[in-house]
């Protein structure tokens, strides 16, 4: 490892780098508190019992934990840093979210910008993912690499970034005890340049996309109700 501005450098493979100690216990310990605040906004994301919310530049909130309404904004600035000092290029911001995954929580094998077979799809944009793990009190909820002996329990303030596309197709095992806290933030590459046409194309397949999410997220609060998980029915 390499001490770095970001904490301690690592790789898990050439291009899946790590930080240790990027955040601080103390500060990841406010910032979960800040997530569970019964005021947040959670709602239900695209990967079963887990929720996403924005993150806001400023927020007063955040004073009520100790910390200043505009840190989320500095923690996006050095997100996009670390980002940087990780790949050696400059990227721009695609989107960011705090997400929380409960019990029962996980995501299947997925790219983040293709489909599985490497065609781009509407989430192109998103070269390259950092995730920032605000907490370690919970079991499973391992990020494991499909193509890679690569399965990664972070330690608490540590963050992974790697191209989260065909590359490096990745899955989040269930969580099995507790709640994991995550931020995560998709970034393009700063000369990265899209037709009129391109763009419409993401459109009409998000919205697509966004109605199928509607329909199996209807289904999933029916198995909730039921005490049922999709991975069991899946496997029987």
């Amino acid at each position: 490892m390499t001490t770095t501005e970001f904490g301690e450098k690592g790789y898990y493979k050439e291009d899946i780098v790590y930080y240790r100690g990027f955040m601080s216990p103390e500060e990841c310990a406010k910032i979960v508190a800040y997530f569970e605040d019964e005021s947040q906004p959670w709602t239900m994301s695209a990967f079963f019992e887990s929720y996403g919310m924005s993150l806001l530049p400023e927020d007063p909130l955040l004073e009520k934990y100790g910390l200043p309404k505009d840190h989320l904004a500095k923690l996006a600035a050095r997100l996009q840093a670390v980002v940087e000092d990780a790949h050696q290029r400059p990227v721009k911001s695609v989107s960011s979210h705090a997400q929380k995954w409960q019990v029962g929580a996980f995501a299947s094998f997925h790219s983040d910008n293709t489909d599985m077979e490497g065609n781009p799809s509407a989430w192109e944009k998103s070269k390259l993912v950092c995730l920032l793990y605000i907490n370690d009190d919970y079991e499973g909820g391992e990020l494991d690499f499909r193509d890679h002996d690569i399965t990664i329990n972070p330690l608490v303030g540590e963050l992974v970034t790697f191209p989260g596309g065909i590359e490096n197709v990745h899955q989040v095992k269930v969580v099995e005890s507790g709640t994991r806290h995550t931020i995560g933030a998709f970034w393009d590459y700063a000369e990265s340049v899209y037709s009129e046409e391109r763009m419409k194309e993401w459109d009409d397949e998000i919205q697509k996309v966004r109605e199928e999410q509607k329909v199996m997220q209807d289904e999933w609060r029916e198995q909730l109700s039921k005490g049922e998980h999709p991975m069991k029915q899946s496997n029987s």
